[in-house]
């Protein structure tokens, strides 16, 4: 757990609009530059979000009109954030270690083979997916029928 850093007593945020913020992770008055890729502003020692809760206490960036001007103003002060986020260095981190996506292996309902889930909805193996939606689909559409040919009772 990184140590957070409160701002001095009576620090009030005055370049916000030049992209300069309190920094809780460096401890200081920090300049702010804009990352392209995900468009917000980033500290450029630490490379923390705006959108980081203690960034957005310590700098009074709580409602959008505010956290679009700051946004703004690291983007007018020309500083870009182009460093390489932490799944880039090196090789790429898959998707299930960077708690994005979590996987399971499961059996399908049908054909029993086993496949990887990604919810806990999923019951059957593409190929069987596929059929079985199919097979419910035409099952729906033949009771459709079905209800409109029947005469209505008066």
């Amino acid at each position: 757990m990184q140590k957070i850093i409160e701002p001095p007593a009576g620090y009030e945020p005055r370049q916000l609009n030049k992209g300069m913020a309190w920094c809780p992770y460096c401890g200081k008055e920090s300049l702010f530059g804009h990352d392209s890729r995900l468009n917000n502003a980033r500290c450029m020692e630490c490379g923390i979000s705006e959108r980081d809760f203690y960034i957005r206490r310590f700098n009074r960036l709580w409602n959008d009109k505010t956290m679009d001007a700051f946004v703004a103003g690291a983007v007018k002060s020309g500083r870009k954030w182009n460093k390489p986020y932490p799944w880039e260095k090196g090789k790429e981190i898959p998707r299930e270690e960077a708690g994005l996506l979590k996987k399971r292996v499961v059996y399908c309902d049908s054909c029993k083979r086993e496949f990887t889930a990604t919810s806990n909805r999923r019951k059957y193996c593409e190929n069987c997916a596929t059929e079985i939606r199919r097979q419910k689909l035409a099952e729906y559409k033949r009771k459709e029928r079905k209800q409109k040919t029947k005469p209505k009772a008066s």
